[in-house]
Protein backbone atom coordinates (compact mmCIF):
# COMPACT_ATOMS: atom_id res chain seq x y z
CA UNK A 1 0.00 0.00 0.00
CA UNK A 2 1.27 3.17 -1.11
CA UNK A 3 0.80 6.59 0.56
CA UNK A 4 -2.01 7.56 -1.92
CA UNK A 5 -3.60 4.13 0.02
CA UNK A 6 -3.89 5.96 3.52
CA UNK A 7 -6.45 8.38 2.26
CA UNK A 8 -8.82 5.99 1.89
CA UNK A 9 -9.36 5.55 5.92
CA UNK A 10 -11.47 8.67 5.46
CA UNK A 11 -14.13 7.65 3.60
CA UNK A 12 -15.81 5.46 5.90
CA UNK A 13 -16.19 8.33 8.53
CA UNK A 14 -20.06 9.21 8.13
CA UNK A 15 -22.62 7.50 6.23
CA UNK A 16 -23.55 9.87 4.28
CA UNK A 17 -26.18 9.04 1.61
CA UNK A 18 -25.49 9.21 -2.05
CA UNK A 19 -21.89 9.58 -1.87
CA UNK A 20 -19.45 8.46 -4.58
CA UNK A 21 -17.08 5.48 -4.28
CA UNK A 22 -13.48 6.77 -3.75
CA UNK A 23 -12.28 4.38 -6.36
CA UNK A 24 -14.07 5.51 -8.94
CA UNK A 25 -13.46 9.43 -8.40
CA UNK A 26 -9.87 8.49 -8.04
CA UNK A 27 -10.52 6.78 -11.58
CA UNK A 28 -12.11 9.96 -12.83
CA UNK A 29 -9.33 12.45 -11.63
CA UNK A 30 -6.78 10.10 -13.06
CA UNK A 31 -8.82 9.91 -16.58
CA UNK A 32 -9.11 14.02 -16.39
CA UNK A 33 -5.10 13.61 -16.13
CA UNK A 34 -5.00 16.20 -13.16
CA UNK A 35 -1.58 17.70 -12.71
CA UNK A 36 -0.04 17.38 -9.34
CA UNK A 37 -0.83 20.62 -9.06
CA UNK A 38 -3.86 21.22 -10.26
CA UNK A 39 -7.12 21.97 -9.13
CA UNK A 40 -9.91 19.53 -8.62
CA UNK A 41 -13.42 21.17 -8.01
CA UNK A 42 -16.26 19.40 -6.75
CA UNK A 43 -19.45 21.85 -7.23
CA UNK A 44 -21.95 19.72 -5.01
CA UNK A 45 -19.04 18.01 -2.77
CA UNK A 46 -21.83 15.96 -0.65
CA UNK A 47 -19.45 14.78 2.01
CA UNK A 48 -16.20 15.25 0.55
CA UNK A 49 -15.05 11.97 -1.55
CA UNK A 50 -13.79 13.64 -3.98
CA UNK A 51 -11.36 15.99 -1.98
CA UNK A 52 -9.48 13.59 -0.08
CA UNK A 53 -8.65 11.99 -3.14
CA UNK A 54 -7.39 15.22 -5.19
CA UNK A 55 -5.68 15.75 -2.15
CA UNK A 56 -4.21 12.18 -1.91
CA UNK A 57 -3.29 13.06 -5.38
CA UNK A 58 -1.18 16.40 -4.21
CA UNK A 59 -3.95 18.61 -6.26
CA UNK A 60 -4.98 21.57 -4.56
CA UNK A 61 -9.04 20.75 -3.33
CA UNK A 62 -12.16 23.03 -3.51
CA UNK A 63 -15.35 21.54 -2.53
CA UNK A 64 -18.47 23.31 -2.22
CA UNK A 65 -22.53 22.13 -0.97
CA UNK A 66 -25.48 23.71 0.43
CA UNK A 67 -25.50 21.65 2.98
CA UNK A 68 -23.58 23.35 6.33
CA UNK A 69 -23.13 19.40 7.36
CA UNK A 70 -21.88 18.35 4.29
CA UNK A 71 -19.44 21.09 4.08
CA UNK A 72 -18.54 20.14 7.74
CA UNK A 73 -18.16 16.61 7.42
CA UNK A 74 -16.45 17.73 3.88
CA UNK A 75 -13.99 19.58 6.28
CA UNK A 76 -13.16 16.67 8.22
CA UNK A 77 -12.30 14.30 6.11
CA UNK A 78 -9.73 16.54 4.44
CA UNK A 79 -8.13 17.77 8.09
CA UNK A 80 -8.06 14.33 8.83
CA UNK A 81 -6.45 13.06 5.87
CA UNK A 82 -3.44 15.92 5.90
CA UNK A 83 -3.31 15.34 9.85
CA UNK A 84 0.30 13.92 11.07
CA UNK A 85 0.18 10.17 11.77
CA UNK A 86 -0.14 10.65 15.05
CA UNK A 87 -4.16 11.83 14.88
CA UNK A 88 -4.89 8.56 15.85
CA UNK A 89 -3.14 8.84 19.06
CA UNK A 90 -4.20 11.96 20.00
CA UNK A 91 -7.88 10.72 19.61
CA UNK A 92 -6.85 7.68 21.83
CA UNK A 93 -5.87 9.89 24.15
CA UNK A 94 -8.95 12.43 24.01
CA UNK A 95 -10.99 9.47 24.11
CA UNK A 96 -9.32 8.20 27.35
CA UNK A 97 -9.65 11.84 29.02
CA UNK A 98 -13.38 11.60 28.75
CA UNK A 99 -15.72 11.48 31.60
CA UNK A 100 -18.94 10.22 30.65
CA UNK A 101 -21.24 11.04 33.36
CA UNK A 102 -24.36 11.82 32.10
CA UNK A 103 -25.31 15.81 32.13
CA UNK A 104 -28.22 18.20 32.48
CA UNK A 105 -29.71 18.45 28.50
CA UNK A 106 -30.33 22.08 30.04
CA UNK A 107 -27.09 23.00 30.41
CA UNK A 108 -26.04 21.78 26.79
CA UNK A 109 -28.64 23.75 24.69
CA UNK A 110 -30.95 26.45 25.00
CA UNK A 111 -34.66 25.65 25.28
CA UNK A 112 -36.11 25.97 22.27
CA UNK A 113 -33.15 23.90 21.16
CA UNK A 114 -34.28 21.09 23.44
CA UNK A 115 -37.77 21.18 22.69
CA UNK A 116 -36.77 19.85 19.15
CA UNK A 117 -34.63 17.79 20.29
CA UNK A 118 -36.48 16.00 22.74
CA UNK A 119 -39.18 15.13 19.55
CA UNK A 120 -36.45 13.08 18.38
CA UNK A 121 -34.19 11.76 21.47
CA UNK A 122 -35.43 10.34 24.83
CA UNK A 123 -34.44 12.62 28.07
CA UNK A 124 -31.58 9.56 28.80
CA UNK A 125 -30.56 9.46 25.43
CA UNK A 126 -30.02 13.51 25.45
CA UNK A 127 -27.69 13.16 28.78
CA UNK A 128 -25.73 10.74 27.13
CA UNK A 129 -25.50 12.48 23.59
CA UNK A 130 -24.61 15.84 26.15
CA UNK A 131 -22.05 14.27 28.06
CA UNK A 132 -20.48 13.45 24.64
CA UNK A 133 -20.44 16.82 23.07
CA UNK A 134 -19.24 18.42 26.38
CA UNK A 135 -16.23 16.43 26.37
CA UNK A 136 -15.38 16.33 22.82
CA UNK A 137 -15.42 20.09 22.61
CA UNK A 138 -12.90 19.85 25.00
CA UNK A 139 -10.59 18.40 22.51
CA UNK A 140 -8.31 20.09 20.55
CA UNK A 141 -10.01 21.75 16.71
CA UNK A 142 -9.14 18.73 14.95
CA UNK A 143 -9.73 15.99 17.05
CA UNK A 144 -13.02 18.21 18.19
CA UNK A 145 -14.14 18.26 14.75
CA UNK A 146 -13.60 14.36 14.30
CA UNK A 147 -15.24 13.12 16.83
CA UNK A 148 -18.40 15.31 16.19
CA UNK A 149 -18.35 13.81 12.87
CA UNK A 150 -18.48 10.51 14.28
CA UNK A 151 -20.99 11.61 16.99
CA UNK A 152 -23.19 12.70 13.70
CA UNK A 153 -22.63 9.50 12.34
CA UNK A 154 -24.37 7.30 15.34
CA UNK A 155 -26.68 9.68 16.76
CA UNK A 156 -29.37 8.22 14.36
CA UNK A 157 -29.13 5.34 16.15
CA UNK A 158 -30.31 6.87 19.14
CA UNK A 159 -33.60 8.64 17.48
CA UNK A 160 -36.67 7.84 17.41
Amino acid sequence: AGEEDDFLGVHGLHEYRGKFFPHLVRSLINMADAAPTGIVLDPMCGSGTALPEALALSCTALGVDLNPLSVFISRVKCAVATTPPTFEERVTTALADFDLDDVDPEAVWPERDLEYLRRWFAESALAEIGAILREARRSEPVVRDFLLVCLSNIVRSVSW
